[in-house]
């Protein structure tokens, strides 16, 4: 796996992800991307899923979305780009779904130009 982060002119993090994702490895990113968004007071989150893999159960998925507003408080808005047929278009609906329930604000993307929209920039 390997992941970049940065941050986007618009006050936004970018997460862009590669290869195998495992749960440890999202626990390693959200370590990073935490420090950036509180250093930065960062509102928005981009990640870009499409050249990678999920290996996470369904469980780690729901746990990491229940945990999300405690890790990111202030964030305002999340997008996910997915390509369908790479990943499971079920889980992520249930990740965001579950992010969303507790008060942390997902929407899933299959294009970078709509998911730039919603974040507006």
């Amino acid at each position: 796996m390997s992941f970049k982060i940065d941050i986007h002119p618009s006050n936004t993090l970018r997460i862009t992800y590669s290869g195998k994702i495992t749960k440890e490895e999202i626990d390693s990113v959200r370590v990073n991307a935490r420090t950036m968004v509180k250093a930065n007071k960062l509102e928005y989150i981009l990640v870009d899923l499409r050249k990678a893999m999920l290996d996470v159960s369904e469980m780690d998925l729901f746990n990491i979305a229940s945990s999300q507003k405690k890790v990111y408080g202030n964030i305002n808005k999340t997008a996910i780009i997915y390509t369908e047929g790479r990943h499971s278009h079920h889980d992520l609906m249930m990740y965001a779904a579950t992010a969303n329930s507790k008060g942390f604000r997902v929407k899933l993307f299959k294009n970078g130009s709509e998911a730039s929209k919603w974040l507006k920039f």
